[in-house]
């Protein structure tokens, strides 16, 4: 197994599908993240490139405390399906400006499909919902998979 770590930023919305239950769909972009360290603080930059999106399908099913359990899939081109849950409860809370909610959740990676088969790993996803149910969500993830030996680095025309 080899580590392949990710960053993605997933937008999209929420529906409700139950009373107590979300139901996400999302894509996100193929991307470069960029954050300067300077004198004057942190800064963030994003670049996003013509290639293929990734997309987001999961549901939050929530206790009666706002405390909710997160799985879903992410799928990356052609037959490679990722699936994910939570490692534990994570708790929905209003932000301090008030019109949105947000969470933070350790996803555990169980396998999939493709290049995901048998993949293990561990995501860290930062969202917001807000009130009209639009869905931010980032990953961060490293994730282990099994090696392909019919693609490498060399053969992907990488931005520079």
């Amino acid at each position: 197994m080899r580590p392949l770590s990710y960053s993605l930023e997933f937008r999209g919305f929420a529906s409700e599908r139950a009373p107590q239950q979300l139901d996400i769909w999302a894509r996100a972009p193929s991307s470069s993240f960029i954050t300067l360290v300077t004198e004057a603080g942190l800064f963030d930059h994003k670049s996003t490139f013509g290639y293929e999106e990734a997309a987001l399908r999961a549901t939050l099913a929530f206790d009666s405390d706002d405390r909710f359990v997160y799985t879903g899939t992410v799928v990356v081109g052609r037959g490679n399906v990722m699936h994910f849950r939570t490692a534990g409860p994570a708790r929905l809370d209003r932000s301090s400006g008030g019109d949105v909610r947000e969470a933070t959740a350790a996803l555990l990676v169980e396998g999939g499909q493709g290049q995901f088969f048998g993949a293990v790993g561990r995501i860290a996803s930062n969202f917001l919902i807000s009130d009209t149910f639009d869905v931010t969500d980032r990953h961060l993830g490293l994730i282990y998979v099994r090696p392909n030996p019919r693609l490498s680095e060399a053969d992907i025309d990488l931005p520079t």
